[in-house]
């Protein structure tokens, strides 16, 4: 009897565990859905730093990026995987007073997964006076953003004005960096007493193997889109 009860936990403690595996893959698929359609939303407050000596070293060239008369040029990258629009007027700035501003984008930077643009390098100009205020520049995107911006094949920057250029960090509104990565994880665990239950852990594989499928289909059938 001792035997039998054993098995009979040993069963259901596997059952559990492909479950909760499942329940992964299912939280997995929704956000793969969102991926894939039209797109994310959302905002992040921009930081403004001291711009970094490598910016200058890999961005020689005729600058493109020219600070006018009392302005601020400031330069970052957009890379987050909360980040998928279809078009780059998906991405919209707006400046401490939360008037709209331009940015100018780097085409060659755009990266692209199954049709949503997820990184991509820009600037933009700032007076010094904002610069330095206590309220943020905000950057929001997503499906229902209309934005115009500008296009450069580089960012390429003034060496002569060093100290007019700024780089931007930028935080998500609930206050995490936009480097925080989220991460998930499939823990598949060999239990020796499974015997004859093995083949539940080839439910999530199956699931996963799904949602690879319809990711793929989506990506090839994106629908209507607007090109930048």
């Amino acid at each position: 009897m001792f035997t039998a009860n054993s098995a009979l936990l040993s069963s259901r403690g596997v059952k559990w565990r492909c479950a909760a595996v499942l329940s992964l893959a299912l939280v997995a698929a929704l956000s793969l859905t969102g991926r894939a359609g039209e797109g994310t939303s959302g905002i992040a407050v921009l930081e403004l730093l001291p711009l970094g000596e490598h910016w200058f070293t890999q961005n020689a060239g005729p600058p493109s990026v020219i600070p006018g008369p009392g302005q601020i040029a400031v330069v970052g990258l957009l890379d987050d995987p909360t980040l998928a629009v279809r078009d780059i007027r998906h991405i919209a700035l707006y400046a401490p007073d939360g008037e709209p501003r331009q940015l100018t984008i780097e085409s060659q930077s755009i990266f692209r997964d199954l049709g949503h643009i997820v990184s991509l390098r820009c600037s933009f100009l700032a007076n010094e006076s904002e610069v330095t205020s206590d309220k943020p520049f905000t950057i929001i995107w997503g499906p229902e953003i209309q934005a115009e911006h500008a296009q450069v094949a580089r960012l390429t920057l003034d060496l002569e004005q060093r100290e007019r250029y700024r780089e931007f960090r930028w935080r998500r509104e609930d206050g995490t960096a936009a480097s925080d990565a989220t991460v998930a994880s499939v823990e598949v665990i060999a239990d020796s007493s499974a015997a004859y239950h093995f083949l539940w852990y080839l439910l999530p594989m199956a699931a996963i193997l799904t949602l690879l499928t319809v990711r793929k289909f989506l990506a090839r059938n994106p629908g209507n889109s607007t090109r930048p």
